[in-house]
């Protein structure tokens, strides 16, 4: 294991390790489950547990429990955007270590090496079933694809010619998201046009 993935390892298993250390000696037992929630254009403070929610006017009151219950970091450092941010998510880097420091659009050349050692990765290789839903953002191409970097499952929106290209059958088909033949997915693709998955930045545009 490289530097790298080992101080990755490390650190999250420091995160973790403080979340469980109250855990009954039972569960400690067994692995823990593991559920990370990203979300788009939030900021700090739009959040009930950092001073948003009912004051911002919109309560958090779910976010607020689990933030009440489980451990709130206060000192982190962010990326400015959506492929920046999912870069040192996923790889423990600075993303432009693996050259994703920009946004990713339709048409660009960027995308997640092959070679780069994810935080899917770091759980397969201890066990776990993994799987990931909705936004990926960190390239098309085969290899970038979540199923390529120790993910299970993956059900999403890769980068291509349109936001809502999940409900091709063509990216269907690459990231295996659905298992059936070419000809059951094209009769039944009024389906998945019926509810494309969108951006949450198209909100935002004029």
């Amino acid at each position: 294991m490289s530097r790298e993935h080992s101080l990755f390892a490390f650190g999250l298993a420091l995160v973790l390790g403080a979340a469980f250390a109250n855990a009954p000696a039972v569960a400690q037992e067994q692995k823990p489950n593991v559920v990370f929630i990203l979300a788009d254009n939030v900021g700090y403070g739009d959040l009930g547990p950092y001073g948003g929610g009912e004051l911002r006017g919109a309560p958090t009151p779910r976010i607020d429990q689990l933030a009440k219950e489980g451990l709130k970091l206060t000192q982190f450092l962010v990326e400015p955007a959506c492929t920046p941010s999912r870069a040192a998510l996923m790889t423990a880097q600075y993303s432009i270590r693996n050259g994703l420091s920009l946004v990713i659009l339709a048409g660009s050349n960027a995308t997640l090496s092959a070679h780069a050692f994810t935080m899917g990765d770091m759980f397969h290789g201890l066990g776990y079933a993994t799987a990931i839903f909705g936004k990926w953002h960190l390239g098309g191409e085969p290899q970038s694809l979540p199923t390529a970097h120790g993910f299970d499952e993956f059900y999403g929106i890769p980068p291509d010619i349109s936001w809502d290209s999940a409900t091709y059958v063509d990216t269907i088909e690459l990231t295996h998201s659905i298992d059936a033949p070419s000809g059951a997915l094209l009769a039944k693709l009024w389906l998945f046009r019926a509810a494309p998955s969108r951006a949450p930045h198209l909100r935002f545009r004029r």
